[in-house]
């Protein structure tokens, strides 16, 4: 279900046999259906409905978002479909793997911080000052028509970005954080940005940047999470 003015492909619920009708639960439709992944199966998975993928009702570059959180962090108190699989996997953890689209240089911030992996943003988001400095580092500049930050594409000699999680050092090459969006002028994108949590939530979000450099493995069994170095066809 979804505004096919935009693009996206959209789930239609009238041309599945097993779809049944979720209810509403706060204004939000919802629907139930069967779920499956890499051969598991769960018959009565719930999930929300909506033209648009987003809270403050923007389109997106996405058809849709796969929640892989704890149960507490959903919508509706509806039971995610990772939850609902454990029963079938061998051992209750999963990882997630993307393939491709804290220090830097001379700054260096040894504050302890809370992060969280955040599999639905494309970017990694970080305090303020702290963007700020890396991206004063890197020397680049923000785009006020993209509303982002950049730098020419032909940059070379660029630091790693170093994440210190747990004592172990992860660091995230140029080739990860700066990617080709097409935005003209010879620019690329810079994929961090700021962020204010308000000092309610994590200070950082590890998005897809991160994930590309390093798999998440998720251990819902230990409550805990690791990396490892992802491997690319291309490097």
């Amino acid at each position: 279900m979804c505004d096919i003015n935009y693009n996206h492909s959209c789930f239609n619920q009238s041309l599945s046999s097993t779809y049944q009708d979720g209810g509403y639960n706060r204004g939000i439709p919802f629907g139930i259906d069967l779920f499956n992944v890499s051969g598991l199966t769960y018959k009565t998975q719930k999930f929300a409905l909506g033209i648009y993928n987003s809270v403050d009702d923007s389109p997106g570059y996405y058809d849709g978002v796969l929640g892989l959180g704890w149960p507490s962090l959903a919508t509706a108190n509806v039971t995610p479909p990772l939850q609902n699989l454990l029963p079938l996997l061998d051992k209750p953890l999963f990882s997630v793997w993307f393939d491709r689209s804290i220090s830097v240089g001379s700054f260096s911030n040894k504050k302890p911080a809370q992060a969280i992996s955040e599999t639905a943003d494309p970017w990694i988001f970080g305090p303020k000052a702290d963007v700020d400095a890396i991206i004063s580092v890197m020397n680049a500049h923000f785009d006020d028509i993209n509303s982002i930050y950049v730098i020419p594409c032909n940059r070379t000699g660029l630091p790693d970005w170093a994440f210190t999680i747990g004592g172990y050092q992860y660091n995230i090459p140029s080739n990860e954080y700066v990617i080709d969006l097409d935005l003209g002028n010879g620019n690329c994108a810079v994929t961090i940005n700021g962020y204010d949590s308000g000092g309610f939530g994590p200070s950082w979000l590890l998005g897809d940047t991160f994930i590309r450099t390093y798999c998440n493995f998720y251990d819902i069994g230990n409550q805990q999470i690791g990396f490892s170095k992802a491997h690319h066809t291309s490097v």
